[in-house]
């Protein structure tokens, strides 16, 4: 199954944050987990210094590359041995699944844009 345009939440974007940060002990940790992993060289994606400034790049990256589900497929293969990985890495990929299985229908259109209201027509004039 694709999961590759199921998007996570803002919420789920600073829960995975707040993992990898703490999974890592270093930088240089995250960046050989990026390289190992996903054969990801970091300096080709962001020059961000700082751990938590570095993950969040990164997640931005695989989120618009469509990368994010194999980020968090390598995460929980990285670090077996951290329940708190692999709770973030099981729920997330659960949502994912659910995600793709029932799709958010399209949106609507727009309506039709209001006219100004009248305080704001006034306004207009006086300015115009």
């Amino acid at each position: 199954m694709d999961y590759s345009e199921v998007r996570i939440t803002g919420g789920q974007f600073a829960l995975l944050t707040d993992t990898l940060v703490n999974a890592c002990e270093s930088e240089v940790e995250f960046d050989e987990f990026l390289l190992r992993y996903l054969d990801l060289r970091r300096f080709d994606i962001t020059t961000a210094s700082g751990l938590r400034r570095r993950v969040f790049e990164i997640l931005r990256y695989a989120q618009a590359t469509g990368r994010m589900w194999d980020l968090v497929g390598a995460m929980a293969q990285a670090w077996p041995d951290r329940p708190e990985v692999q709770q973030v890495a099981h729920d997330l990929l659960a949502y994912a699944q659910q995600a793709a299985l029932n799709p958010v229908p399209p949106q609507a259109p727009p309506a039709e844009r209001a006219e100004p209201s009248s305080w704001l027509q006034r306004l207009l004039r006086r300015l115009g």
